[in-house]
């Protein structure tokens, strides 16, 4: 084998471990893109589940109301119709509302067509007066117009005996038009179903199984244990992540589940992986024709010159010179000047030992530095992952509840964390660029309603966000951080009472509230609050005190202004001073 060929040879080595390791990454991003897919999947079938258990909660509620009307308890038709009317011109995405009396006739209701039907042949009604108790029915069609509806029916008691029933009808289209409104990632679809399979809701490429079984794929599934995901074939006759709630863990008694296509889901990774061999290839292949293209001027070339000159040595002529313009000194010297070659290269070989501990002096010091953080960075996500591996594996039982609930501390703390790291980096480096706008508050409010309502109720807080539509001019990604910290520090510093978000209008601003009854600051500790690393609680585990500097930092730049209300053991106020839209500041 020449040396023009062992290079290409040596330079073909070099590049197969790239390509390994480019490979490796490839399996560990799919299999990554795999699991998240399914977690989207199983946390879009959560969210149906909860829009489906607002649906019923309304429902319950407007009958539990029906029920304590004093018409509808004292059986008075008349004004029980007029009440009735009025109900459902407040809630109008009910097809009808009635009050079946003791006798199971309709005596009152919002459509006086109906009005003394006998309806004890109905088996829902027979089944709320039987269990006493709010019922909501499965699929079914409409007597009269044929329509498909849900009927939903609340027992009450009559004041001259006896027990009667109060009805709503909702209308398929409404519920299935209130699912669907809901943004949905590409290639994601969902199925609902009632107690028998029927399917009552889905995506609108799938309507046309409304009313229809279930799948044997996922009828199977319909009264499983524990809410998981498989992959299956969707309604669609597409592969999809499949994630369901049976009815036995659903709240809102349905079965709920949510696909993501498998192809849309592994799409990224798939053009990924495409583009990743293509630059492989085209790497190896540029690698290969610059490494021809040397050898072979700058080395194949010079060598042989060099070998003919010492081949006319052999034969006596020492007057024979190799004509090399050469641009790599090396090769210069060796045609010029050959007795010197074996003193360079000693001397070249004393210098790559000396790099060469170099090298590996800093290596290990990277080496031991990687080792460091590493081992920092690994301890949490250790914890999160044997406690969810936990939790995953046997079914999320009650003895693994509370490393769940560890893990989910832990990221939660890691995010927040993370979060306030980022946000003081931007800050201390000028790119946390603000730009008012036109904002309705409103959109903040909900934002913090969504992230801290749950965090407050583990601890056994009452939180309230009290709903503005006012419209204010300020950065609505800055303007949120500051109230989610403002929330999030309270939360975390109090125990037990309630925490108030509202807002006030003062003239031309809309001061925004964040009342607690946490341990309260007290007067003269207030500026230090707001420095960094300085925590309200020196005793507090979580966090590194950066929450109100973050909210200072960012107010600054905003131009609005903060003010604190606070008493040792009696709870703080915070509140930020926005100025509302120019319009609003007019009419106000």
């Amino acid at each position: 084998m020449s040396l023009f060929q062992r290079l290409l040879l040596v330079v073909t080595l070099a590049i197969l471990p790239a390509v390994v390791i480019q490979v490796s990454n490839e399996i560990e991003l799919r299999r990554e893109r795999i699991a998240e897919g399914k977690n989207v999947a199983l946390r879009l079938a959560y969210e149906l589940d909860d829009e489906m258990g607002h649906s019923i909660a309304g429902a319950r509620q407007l009958l539990a109301d029906v029920g304590r009307l004093p018409s509808v308890v004292q059986g008075d038709g008349k004004r029980c119709n007029a009440a009735l009317v009025g109900m459902h011109d407040a809630h109008p995405a009910y097809e009808a509302v009635e009050v079946v009396g003791p006798d199971g006739r309709i005596f009152c209701g919002s459509a006086p067509a109906d009005i003394g039907v006998t309806m004890l042949g109905q088996a829902y009604v027979r089944t709320t007066l039987e269990r006493g108790h709010f019922t909501v029915d499965g699929y079914a069609r409409d007597d009269v117009t044929g329509v498909p509806v849900i009927h939903f029916s609340m027992p009450f008691r009559a004041a001259r005996g006896g027990r009667g029933v109060a009805l709503a009808v909702l209308p398929l289209a409404r519920l299935v038009s209130s699912l669907q409104s809901r943004p949905l990632p590409r290639g994601a679809s969902f199925v609902v179903a009632d107690h028998s399979g029927t399917i009552v809701a889905t995506t609108a490429a799938d309507e046309a199984s409304i009313g229809k079984p279930l799948p044997q794929a996922m009828m199977q599934h319909l009264r499983s244990v524990a809410p998981r995901v498989v992959q299956l074939t969707g309604l669609d006759g597409v592969p999809q992540f499949f994630g369901f709630i049976p009815i036995g863990a659903s709240p809102s008694d349905f079965f709920i589940g949510a696909g993501i296509g498998t192809a849309a889901a592994m799409a990224p990774i798939a053009h990924a992986t495409e583009r990743g061999a293509a630059l492989i290839m085209a790497g190896l292949l540029l690698a290969l024709l610059v490494t021809w293209v040397t050898g072979k001027f700058y080395i194949d070339r010079p060598l042989a010159a060099i070998l003919a000159t010492i081949e006319r040595w052999h034969h006596g002529d020492y007057a024979a010179r190799a004509q090399i313009d050469h641009p790599i000194p090396e090769i210069g010297r060796v045609a010029a000047a050959f007795y010197r070659l074996a003193d360079r290269l000693q001397h070249r070989e004393r210098q790559i030992a000396e790099r060469d501990a170099a090298l590996r002096r800093a290596y290990k010091g990277k080496d031991l530095l990687l080792a460091a953080v590493g081992h920092d960075l690994r301890q949490p996500l250790q914890t999160i992952t044997i406690a969810l591996e936990r939790a995953i594996g046997q079914g999320v039982q009650v003895p693994d509840r509370a490393a769940v609930a560890r893990a989910e501390r832990a990221v939660d703390r890691m995010s927040a964390t993370l979060d306030q790291l980022i946000d003081v980096a931007h800050l201390e480096m000028g790119v946390a660029a603000v730009e008012a706008a036109s904002m309705e508050i409103g959109t903040v409010l909900d934002e913090v309603a969504d992230a801290w309502s749950e965090r407050a109720a583990r601890k056994g807080l009452r939180l309230h966000v009290v709903r503005s539509s006012a419209n204010v001019r300020s950065d609505r990604v800055a303007l949120a951080i500051i109230v989610n910290n403002l929330v999030g520090n309270a939360v975390r510093y109090t125990e037990r009472g309630r925490i108030l978000v509202g807002c006030r209008r003062r003239g031309g601003q809309l001061v925004v509230e964040v009342h607690d009854t946490g341990i309260g600051i007290a007067a003269k500790a207030i500026p230090a609050a707001f420095e960094r690393f300085r925590q309200l609680d020196p005793g507090a585990s979580e966090g590194f005190g950066l929450g109100l500097s973050i909210v200072k930092g960012l107010a600054e730049q905003l131009q609005h202004p903060l003010f604190v209300r606070s008493r040792p053991g009696a709870g703080s106020c915070f509140a930020i001073s926005v100025p509302l839209d120019a319009r609003e500041a007019l009419a106000a």
